[in-house]
C-alpha cells in the first residue's frame, strides 16, 4: 500500500561467526564437513574428523583477518544443493519482489583448501598432486575459485527466477574490482554483463568522501546500464557522515543506496533521514533498512 518492495537478504556462504556457540539443528552441526579450510589448516584437516576440523578452522580463523566466521565450501556438491534448496524454499514461500546475496565470495586468497575443494581442483586441471595442487598451478587455482563462486552464483539466481520470474537479484561485493576478483574470486562483472545480477550493490563502507565518490563512480562506469546502490556503512559514520554520502552516491549517478545497517539507526536516526536526505523524491533511487537495495523512488 505504501509502494514498497521487500528483497530478502541472504548470506550464502558465511553461516556462523567463529566464537558463538552453534544451534542445535544448525547447518555446521549436521554438515561440519562442508566447511571451507585455510591453507594454513590444510595438511592437518584434510586427515581431522568434522568436529577436529572446525575447531582447527575456528583457532586459523581468529588469526587471519579475511575470515569472519564459518564458510560453506561451494564446492561441495551437497551444500550447492542445499543453497539452492534455501533460495526455491524462501522464493516459493514468500512474495519477495527480490533476492539480495551476500557473502558470495571467499573470505580471501587463503581460503579453501578443503578436501571437496582440492580433489574437484584436481579433477578438472589433471594435476597429480592433492595438497600441492594450487602451488603448482596458482593462475589455474584461482579461475577454478572464480568460476566455483559464479557457478554458484549462476545457480541460485536460475532457481529463483524458475520459481518467481522477474525476481530482481542484486549482490554486495567488493567494490574494487581487481580485489573482488582476485582475492574474494567475486567475478561480479561477469556476473553483471551475463545477467546473473539484475542489479549491483558495492560495498563502498569508506568514510572517505574521495574514496567513497570515486568507487561509486568506478562501479558505475563498470555496470554500463545495470543499476548500481551503492553501499554505506552506516555504522561507521555519524548521522552527518550517512546523509553526506548519500548525497555523494546520488550526486554520482547511483540508482539507490544501501544503509548497512539499520542497528546503526535509532527510530529519531529515521525520521530526519527520511527528511534530511530523501525529502525530495529521487527517480530510480532506494533506501533499505537492513542491507537490500531498491530500484523505486525514495519517498
Amino acid at each position: 500500500a505504501r509502494g514498497l518492495q521487500v528483497h530478502a537478504w541472504v548470506n550464502v556462504l558465511l553461516v556462523a561467526h567463529f566464537g558463538q556457540p552453534i544451534p542445535r539443528g544448525h547447518i555446521l552441526e549436521r554438515h561440519p564437513d562442508w566447511i571451507m579450510v585455510p591453507r594454513s589448516e590444510a595438511s592437518q584437516a584434510i586427515e581431522a574428523s568434522p568436529r577436529q576440523r572446525l575447531r582447527m578452522v575456528a583457532r586459523a580463523g581468529r588469526r587471519e583477518a579475511d575470515a569472519e566466521g564459518y564458510y560453506l565450501s561451494p564446492s561441495v556438491p551437497e551444500a550447492v544443493d542445499h543453497l539452492e534448496a534455501v533460495v526455491r524454499e524462501l522464493v516459493r514461500s514468500y512474495p519477495v519482489d527480490g533476492l539480495h546475496f551476500d557473502f558470495i565470495r571467499y573470505p580471501g586468497p587463503s581460503w579453501d583448501h578443503s578436501r571437496p575443494a582440492l580433489v574437484g581442483f584436481r579433477r578438472v586441471h589433471g594435476t597429480q598432486a592433492l595438497l600441492g595442487g594450487p602451488a603448482l598451478d596458482p593462475a589455474g587455482w584461482d579461475d577454478y575459485r572464480r568460476r566455483s563462486v559464479t557457478a554458484l552464483a549462476s545457480r541460485l539466481a536460475d532457481a529463483a527466477r524458475v520459481q518467481r520470474p522477474g525476481l530482481v537479484l542484486s549482490a554486495a561485493v567488493a567494490p574494487d574490482e581487481a580485489q573482488a576478483v582476485h582475492h574474494k574470486y567475486q567475478n561480479w562483472p561477469y556476473w553483471l554483463s551475463s545477467g546473473i545480477l539484475s542489479a549491483l550493490c558495492p560495498m563502498v563502507y569508506t568514510p572517505d568522501n574521495r574514496v567513497f565518490l570515486s568507487q561509486v563512480e568506478g562501479a558505475l562506469a563498470r555496470a554500463g546500464k545495470q543499476p548500481v546502490w551503492a553501499g554505506i556503512g552506516a555504522y561507521r559514520l555519524d548521522f552527518r557522515g550517512i546523509v553526506e554520502k548519500v548525497q555523494l552516491a546520488r550526486r554520482a549517478g547511483a540508482g539507490g543506496v544501501v544503509l548497512f545497517s539499520h542497528e546503526s539507526l535509532s527510530s529519531a536516526d529515521w525520521h530526519r533521514l527520511r527528511h534530511e536526505a530523501f525529502d525530495t523524491p529521487v527517480r530510480s533511487a532506494g533506501t533499505t533498512a537492513g542491507g537490500v537495495g531498491s530500484p523505486t523512488p525514495s519517498r
